[in-house]
């Protein structure tokens, strides 16, 4: 694979690729029934993702290897998903051959999806894995026992080795789907920051955050303590709480709070070091030196009655809304808590290791605390009652979530946007404490427990909602149009008249080719780039870019790939007709164009 730091868009592909070689060993491969059985039954694939129209005809070889070849892509993008990378193209199957060396064996080359500024190697590895799954063992009949077998050491081995080595986090990944859906262009620009779209119309991205979150939101929403600090200045209803430096000096807060309370590190996310329903000295010294473990700074706080439901703010509206409990098992008037832990629990056992939540487990932790709810591992829980395994819902203990967003009272919605747009946030996770969503915060005593910067976000079962965080992000499709002058000729004149054609309709375009840029005005544009790629690359990288035309003879267009997955318009320049057509012909099989035509040189 070329060591490029970005990549081009080829082959009529939606993210970047690249062309990989590889020998297809088809020795053991009689069918796909097995290897699309693992697909759907273990590895929980979306069907669509490797689905064929028809079965390849019996016998057909060929035909087989080809679908074969199309099952490698597909679980590649699965892995790669997996291991944390915005991997969405399905990739393409170029060309196949048989080896005239090898019996059984087929010469392959595939256009490979990609992320910019992630070492090739880590896609090699998965590359590597797919193809030696999918001719190897999962073209045996699947069960419970192989799959454990089979996808333990890759869990360890492969998947979470890919999220160690590359910066993306779990909302930079959803982001990015919802982006792909979505048709808006996306490239890694570096330390897990996202550009969406192009040019004027393109935005920074790191996680869930934006280029328009205030640096000083995000050291405000850092600190807890200064967070409600500067709520409660403004008038917002956030819990009382006292930081404290010892033991003494918790026991004494909580005495002048009243029992129960909740004991938190003020500096920490992720529930990391919380504790609640604190209710005695014993359970205050245990949650005191749980914090401790995570920071000197410790805050005592008033616990409210209530669910904690969190709010994901969007610029002006609430993107979703969930409730978030702890992990429990809800009662179905006929089970007991013992059964309906071990259906749960199985349920999650039959995901492959990097699909899992956190596993539902009987400890001892879990018995005492159902305990004190009057629930032992016999009771029979009634239709909808539920029993909670833990005091709350932690990303070290996991927990239940359930949609809310069509519940919360405009009140709280409101109560939500406003604080965001205190600390000056443009999307933002608001944590509200309520017994009822669905009641205004000033009717039931709600209060907001804290504001989170960069909030994690999940688009699964929410992709309607999920949208409205696209559109707050990015305009439409984020994209500028884009023409393409290219053949052979004087190709700067054909680009030149094209710009002077758009501008006498308004349309400002910069102009670049493989040594010149130039302004909407015609000045230079100085670069230290030698590459039609390169260059507009960077014009799409540049805000005050609305149109861009690019220039450049048909034999360096595709080197590379384009800078961009779709074009406006292309124009062939050539006094040669046949070599013109072929040109066109490329340029029609390799990128999208609102329209292709014809000039004479």
């Amino acid at each position: 694979m070329p060591g490029l730091h970005f990549f081009g868009y080829d082959f009529m592909g939606s993210q970047p690729c690249v062309r990989v070689e590889l020998k297809l060993k088809m020795s053991g491969v009689r069918n796909t029934r097995n290897i699309d059985a693992w697909f759907k039954d273990f590895l929980k694939m979306n069907e669509e993702a490797y689905a064929d129209t028809r079965t390849p005809p019996k016998g057909d070889r060929v035909a087989l290897a080809r679908t074969v070849a199309g099952r490698v892509l597909a679980l590649y993008g699965e892995l790669a998903r997996a291991g944390g990378i915005p991997c969405f193209d399905k990739g393409k199957l170029l060309r196949l051959e048989a080896d005239p060396g090898e019996r059984e064996t087929y010469r392959t080359t595939l256009a490979l999806p990609v992320v910019d500024s992630i070492n090739l190697s880590l896609f090699e590895r998965i590359l590597e894995t797919a193809v030696r799954l999918v001719t190897g063992p999962l073209t045996a009949k699947p069960t419970r026992e192989a799959a454990t077998s089979l996808f333990e050491p890759i869990d360890e081995g492969l998947i979470r080795k890919l999220k160690q080595a590359h910066p993306f986090g779990t909302s930079t990944v959803y982001v990015c789907e919802l982006a792909h859906r979505a048709k808006v262009p996306f490239r890694h620009i570096g330390n897990g920051n996202i550009r969406l779209g192009w040019g004027a119309n393109s935005r920074l991205l790191n996680r869930s955050s934006t280029q328009s979150d205030s640096a000083i939101g995000n050291a405000i929403c850092g600190n807890k303590r200064l967070t409600a600090h500067i709520l409660r200045a403004a008038g917002f209803p956030v819990p009382d709480h006292v930081p404290v430096g010892s033991f003494e000096a918790a026991l004494e807060a909580a005495g002048n709070l009243g029992w129960p309370v909740v004991v938190k590190p003020e500096d920490r996310d992720r529930s990391e070091g919380v504790t609640v329903e604190v209710d005695c000295e014993a359970k205050l010294r245990e949650a005191f030196d749980a914090a401790r473990k995570f920071s000197d700074h410790i805050l005592v706080e008033r616990q409210l009655p209530g669910e904690c439901n969190r709010l994901i703010v969007a610029g002006n509206g609430i993107v979703y809304a969930v409730c978030r409990r702890p992990k429990g098992v809800r009662g179905n008037g006929e089970d007991t808590v013992a059964r309906l832990v071990e259906i749960a629990d199985d349920k999650e056992l039959r995901m492959p290791p990097w699909k899992r939540f956190k596993r539902y487990i009987l400890d001892d932790y879990a018995l005492e605390y159902l305990a004190g709810q009057g629930f032992t591992p016999d009771t029979v829980l009634d239709e909808g009652q539920w029993a909670f395994m833990r005091p709350m819902s932690t990303d070290a203990w996991g927990g239940e979530t359930k949609q809310v967003t069509g519940d919360v009272h405009p009140d709280n919605a409101d109560l939500a946007i406003r604080a965001s747009r205190q600390v000056g946030l443009t999307v933002a996770g608001v944590d509200i404490m309520t017994t009822d969503i669905a009641v205004p915060w000033h009717e039931n005593g709600g209060a907001i427990l804290e504001l989170n910067y960069r909030p994690e976000f999940y688009s699964q079962g929410r992709e309607k909602e999920a949208r409205a965080l696209l559109e707050v992000l990015v305009e439409g499709d984020g994209r500028i149009p884009v023409h393409l002058v290219t053949g052979e000729g004087d190709l700067l004149r054909g680009a030149r008249e094209l710009g002077a054609r758009l501008a006498s309709e308004g349309r400002k375009c910069h102009l670049t080719s493989a040594d010149h840029t130039e302004d909407p005005d015609g000045r230079e544009i100085p670069m230290g780039l030698s590459s039609l790629f390169d260059r507009s690359l960077a014009l799409t990288m540049r805000d005050d870019v609305g149109e861009m035309i690019m220039v450049g003879k048909s034999g360096e267009l595709f080197a590379h790939g384009l800078a961009v997955d779709r074009l406006e318009s292309a124009l062939v320049v050539d006094e040669d007709e046949k070599r013109a057509e072929r040109t066109a012909r490329e340029i029609s099989m390799r990128i999208p164009a609102g329209s292709l035509q014809g000039a004479r040189g």
